[in-house]
């Protein structure tokens, strides 16, 4: 006997009914007959039909339901004639209705959803009268055995002091509604009866319905309205005092002084205070033990305290105490543009111009910007601004990395040369295979012969001396047609050996 999923292959395969070939096949039809007789689409007294569907509207029925009936293993006379209306059902009054579905839609839900709950064992009753929230937001009551309508199923449990979940759980163990609501539950909550919410009301008589709108009302913070309550206040003591007033006490006024001196934010000694239980002495021996001085003598909380003064970061300060700088370079800003601000000796001129960009430099000689600062000193203005970065003084800067002189002419071979590059054409060699050998520290004069030698060993390129018409000696002649300017092809050879 073939299953299920094997008859849909062989169908598909075939290209035939599926439902129609297991009837077949389970009417001891070989394979053979049984896909020729799917072929040919016959009812009970031997008509034939075009297709499937045209032989079951023909006896008034679906097709899906045709289908299911042949795939249940139903006779194809009683899948044709067999009635519909056996599928018919009633609610719990005792109504009939033709289908689930169409009971469904009479209690206005959806049918897969009765039917769902019938599989799970709910009743009738229940199924069809459990609330459900519709797209179109419409909830459907729902009844207790004594007929008290409720607008959800959870509303019910609530009222009966039941958890939904135990309710849907005892229902589902075959329990009736009534005795799934009835059985006390072991777990159930005491309901506290509501509370009614405080109305606030301020001295003149106007009422909030909460903290936050009577301190919107008066202009104030519900979070400094709530303290003011806290400590006793009247309302209107409360909601009249002004912030600056009920701030500004004799202790308030003393940290604002001690944070003023040793460079720390209110928020922050005002934490300090209270963790020192709001004791003033305590406060003040505590800073003095942890204060701290720059180089100018000013006093500060802490170390962070004096590095955030100074726009420097820890890692900088550290780093240049390691390298054994004194405490000003130390907390010399690490930005060129803070080090603008702060060194005396680089301050531009205050013009109204402000595209003026005059600088003085450690001498107080004045130049017209920057780079012409730095041109004087044979500085590069890139290698200043890194230094002054890291943290160097301008004297250091404009003194202590000045450029190398350039080289202006070559001595080789007793003879000079205004540049490299007419050294390497004299040579007929590239100037970087020169500046490759002198990377080596090779001397001038090696690098050449060096790669002279290469040129004749390996390329074989090297060419012997000539001579022109005039008796000039060349060591090549590529170097004299460059003598003359003129293409080595021109001479067709002629110039080779010339006396």
């Amino acid at each position: 006997m073939y299953t299920k999923q094997e008859v849909t292959q062989i169908a598909k395969k075939h290209h035939v009914n599926a439902p129609l070939l297991f009837y077949y096949l389970s009417q001891d039809y070989t394979l053979d007959e049984a896909v020729t007789a799917a072929r040919t689409i016959t009812d009970t007294c031997g008509k034939q039909y075009d297709s499937v569907t045209a032989l079951a509207t023909a006896y008034g029925i679906k097709t899906r339901t045709f289908e299911d009936r042949l795939w249940r293993g139903w006779s194809l006379e009683k899948a044709l004639t067999a009635a519909t209306d056996q599928y018919s059902c009633y609610d719990h009054k005792g109504k009939r209705y033709d289908s689930i579905k169409a009971m469904a839609k009479a209690y206005n839900i959806p049918d897969k959803v009765l039917s769902t709950r019938l599989h799970k064992g709910w009743s009738i009753e229940q199924a069809l009268l459990t609330s459900l929230l519709r797209a179109g937001g419409a909830i459907q009551s729902c009844l207790d055995p004594y007929g008290n309508t409720y607008s959800s199923f959870a509303a019910m449990a609530r009222a009966y002091n039941i958890h939904p979940k135990t309710l849907k759980f005892r229902l589902k163990q075959g329990l009736t509604l009534k005795e799934a609501l009835l059985i006390p539950s072991p777990h159930a909550k005491i309901i506290k009866p509501s509370v009614e919410r405080i109305q606030y009301t301020d001295h003149l008589g106007r009422d909030y319905p909460n903290l936050k709108e009577m301190a919107k009302a008066w202009n104030i913070k519900t979070s400094t309205l709530r303290e003011r309550l806290n400590k006793g206040m009247s309302i209107q003591e409360a909601l009249t005092m002004s912030v600056r007033s009920s701030i500004e006490s004799e202790s308030d006024i003393y940290l604002q002084a001690l944070a003023q001196k040793y460079f720390i934010k209110i928020p922050s000694i005002r934490r300090r205070y209270h963790l020192l239980q709001n004791s003033i002495p305590a406060l003040e021996q505590y800073l003095e033990a942890h204060a701290i001085k720059d180089y100018k003598g000013v006093i500060y909380s802490d170390m962070q305290s004096m590095l955030d003064a100074y726009h420097v970061s820890y890692s900088t300060y550290y780093r240049r105490r390691a390298a054994g700088q004194d405490l000003e370079s130390c907390l010399a800003p690490k930005t060129y543009s803070a080090r603008k601000q702060t060194d005396k000796s680089y301050i531009a001129a205050k013009n109204t111009n402000k595209k003026d960009q005059s600088v003085f430099d450690h001498l107080g000689n004045h130049f017209n910007n920057k780079t012409a600062m730095c041109q004087h000193y044979n500085v590069c203005s890139k290698t200043f601004d890194k230094y002054i970065a890291a943290g160097q003084t301008v004297e250091q800067a404009l003194t202590l990395h000045t450029k190398q002189s350039k080289v202006t002419s070559y001595l080789v071979f007793g003879q000079t040369f205004p540049s490299k590059k007419a050294l390497a054409e004299y040579y007929d060699i590239g100037q970087c295979t020169i500046n490759k050998w002198l990377r080596q520290g090779l001397s001038l004069e090696d690098a050449i012969t060096t790669a002279l030698h290469y040129k004749k060993t390996y390329t074989g390129l090297m060419q012997q001396e000539v001579y022109d018409h005039l008796g000039n000696k060349y060591p090549s002649t590529h170097a004299m047609c460059r003598h003359y300017n003129i293409n080595l092809t021109n001479t067709h050879g002629q110039a080779r050996g010339v006396v």
